[in-house]
């Protein structure tokens, strides 16, 4: 199964951001990138190989990686992005490009 990001899992995120109380709708991005800092520094000083108690059938580095993904996601939803399938594709073929040289 294939992620829709721009039509489905974007809006989500937005909609349990702002449920949670994350979010508002005068909030600016930058909240996203607080918690992507916050999760980033679970995922290098906490995060274990042992079994994520919320996510058992992943680990907690595995798990901590993935709320890294979805802030990052936070993120460019709320900076509008147009198309994040096509930017990250972009992203990885420029990568792939600037490795080959």
């Amino acid at each position: 199964m294939a992620l829709t990001l721009n039509k489905t899992i974007l809006s989500a995120i937005i909609e349990k951001a702002h449920a949670a109380g994350l979010i508002t709708a005068e909030s600016s991005s930058t909240v996203a990138l607080y918690q992507v800092s916050r999760y980033w520094r679970e995922l290098f000083q906490k995060a274990t190989r042992h079994q994520s108690d919320t996510l058992p059938g992943w680990n907690e580095k595995e798990h901590a990686a993935a709320k890294v993904i979805t802030s990052a996601l936070l993120f460019l939803a709320m900076e509008q992005c147009r198309n994040v399938e096509q930017l990250i594709i972009d992203t990885i073929n420029a990568e792939l490009r600037t490795d080959e040289k």
